[in-house]
């Protein structure tokens, strides 16, 4: 009997493991993107290798680094997931007017 609720135990953490994703995030700390719509982009960037949003919240990875982006509207999200130049489109419509408190 201890031996199936070992087992059972192990598959539970095992299934808990491999739902989450919990990244580093510059500046904000380690956070779980398991509620976060997340995919590779729908473009060739040099620049952003990931996309995950949630609500408001935007997550980007810039070449090796997360970083957090709040009260995203979404109509930039999507606009910025289908730029022809994504690293431009974030430069100039997102970078520095979407920063967390």
């Amino acid at each position: 009997m201890k031996k199936i609720r070992i087992l059972f135990l192990s598959i539970f953490i095992l299934s808990i493991a491999n739902s989450a994703e919990i990244v580093n995030i510059k500046y904000r700390g380690y956070k779980d993107l398991a509620d976060y719509d997340c995919g590779v982009t729908s473009y060739r960037s040099s620049f952003i290798y990931r996309l995950c949003y949630r609500d408001d919240s935007l997550v980007l990875k810039l070449k090796n680094t997360y970083y957090e982006f709040c009260a995203v509207p979404l109509d930039k999200i999507l606009k910025l997931q289908h730029a022809k130049s994504p690293g431009r489109y974030f430069v100039y419509n997102i970078k520095g007017k979407f920063n967390c408190k």
